[in-house]
């Protein structure tokens, strides 16, 4: 279907880009940690920013890692189920648990984010910057997760209904 394809495209090359951010991060925190053992002077700026970054990672990398299977299972237990029992678990987990959870970070990290821009609201660093688009980051984490668990549902379904992998 070409809707999943779509969704995994987009998990995959938000999660890529995050890859990069990873880079500038470290290049950042590099940067920090020379001007200050170096210079004795570190901006504040640069601890704060690679906080924001590092948020921005653990935030939008879910969908990419929901993608390519790397989120943590009980492989022990999980491993001695038939393939279709398996995609079975999975699309009950996710109607039960992970869809779920994923809405209400969305929803109250959306109303999160609208409270921050609606106030205003700054960091009470001396750099003090705005935070809602650091916020806003949380219900956007959520929706590409919810959108690449749907995804990953559907070829569960499939799998589960036809026995076979869906293309």
């Amino acid at each position: 279907m070409r809707a999943l394809h779509f969704i995994d495209a987009i998990s995959d090359r938000v999660g890529k880009g995050i890859g990069w951010l990873l880079l500038v991060m470290t290049g950042l925190l590099v940067y920090a940690v020379i001007l200050r053992y170096v210079f004795h002077n570190a901006p504040m700026w640069t601890h704060e920013t690679s906080l924001f970054m590092y948020s921005a990672v653990g935030l939008l990398a879910g969908a990419y890692a929901l993608l390519y299977k790397w989120h943590v299972r009980v492989d022990l237990v999980f491993e001695r189920f038939s393939p279709r029992n398996q995609a079975l678990l999975d699309v009950i987990t996710t109607l039960l648990f992970f869809l779920p959870f994923c809405g209400l970070v969305g929803w109250f990290g959306l109303k999160f984010a609208l409270r921050s821009m609606a106030l205003g609201e700054i960091s009470s660093s001396v750099w003090a910057p705005i935070l809602w688009p650091v916020k806003m980051i949380i219900p956007i984490g959520a929706l590409l997760l919810i959108l690449q668990a749907v995804a990953k549902f559907i070829r569960d379904l499939y799998f589960v209904i036809y026995r076979r992998e869906l293309s």
